[in-house]
């Protein structure tokens, strides 16, 4: 965790933004998210005047903690990074759109192909006033996903904007 904060305040001073995705890793074989570290990471980070967007599973109790510690953007895997395995578990991804109607929610992993990705449309539910987006290795925070118009565009986000941030614990 603090290997994590270390980084991203060099990463501000290197790339010139404060945004920053944060990446606690548990496991580096199979890159689960560390959680507890994550939360205590993304606090610490947002007091310093960091935008963090936290990658994370889809756990509603540590997503409501991320939100709590200042995260305006919340990054749930739709399943295993790298695992193409499509959305796992619907039912929590909804329940996240549905408890968090005010906070962006970026699916962040585990999508595989544009079908899981277009399933995340219909999940924004009518409380929300935010819509769900998928991020991608082609489209690396930026594929727009409403309830209504369905996949409209492709926009990769500015590599200078965003500083991905990759802390594993040991």
């Amino acid at each position: 965790m603090r290997e994590a904060v270390t980084t991203a305040k060099l990463a501000r001073e290197l790339f010139g933004t404060s945004w920053i995705k944060l990446e606690v890793i548990a496991d580096n074989d199979t890159l689960q998210p560390e959680l507890v570290g994550l939360v205590e990471a993304a606090g610490i980070l947002i007091k310093d005047g960091f935008e963090v967007f936290p990658y994370c599973t889809e756990d509603l109790s540590v997503a409501m903690r991320l939100v709590d510690a200042g995260c305006k953007v919340v990054m749930p895997w739709a399943a295993p990074i790298g695992s193409a395995r499509g959305i796992i578990n619907p039912d929590a991804l909804k329940l996240l759109r549905d408890r968090l109607p005010d906070i962006a929610l970026v699916v962040d992993a585990g999508l595989g192909a544009p079908r899981p990705a277009s399933t995340t449309s219909a999940m924004s539910g009518s409380r929300s006033r935010k819509s769900f987006s998928a991020s991608g290795l082609m489209m690396p925070l930026a594929l727009p996903i409403g309830a209504a118009q369905g996949i409209t565009t492709l926009q990769p986000a500015s590599t200078s904007r965003i500083a991905t941030l990759r802390s594993s614990v040991q």
